[in-house]
């Protein structure tokens, strides 16, 4: 069963963020912002975990976020090994009640700031309006991030 952010820090006050998020995803395979115990949050989770659209799909787009999960995303990487890879993903939930996915460590970090500048989604008062975008470096690799 998936447990809440809030939880696992209050469990373990020493943790960093980056650690809950780990250890929470660790044990239950999800963290979420919000309390996983009522039907409703329960099919809110459900459908998290089983019908988020790629937030690829999105770019441009606004998103009124009200909740945020944290889970994982496993790749084979470009090594001649082709080891299996964890990345850090996040699912990103609509005042709507749609969900997106993303498995971009841009969108990951973009998350942590916004929770760091904005606190955890059950504080605000109002959907906080983000906006996925993509971003390409100077060796011509791309990223995507949130901005607002």
């Amino acid at each position: 069963m998936a447990e809440s952010l809030a939880l696992i820090r209050e469990t373990n006050e020493s943790l960093s963020f980056d650690e809950a998020i780990k250890t929470g995803v660790n044990a239950y395979g999800i963290v979420t912002s919000f309390d996983v115990e009522t039907d409703e949050d329960k099919r809110r989770l459900f459908k998290a975990q089983n019908t988020a659209a790629p937030l690829s799909d999105m770019d441009g787009t606004y998103i009124d976020l009200v909740d945020i999960a944290f889970t994982t995303s496993s790749f084979i990487g470009g090594d001649e090994e082709g080891e299996k890879t964890d990345n850090p993903a996040v699912i990103l939930i609509d005042q709507e009640g749609e969900c997106y996915f993303s498995a971009s460590l841009g969108v990951y970090e973009s998350v942590k700031a916004l929770i760091n500048s904005y606190g955890m989604p059950k504080t605000w008062n109002h959907p906080i309006k983000v906006v996925t975008k993509t971003r390409s470096t100077r060796n011509g690799r791309t990223y995507r991030y949130l901005d607002m």
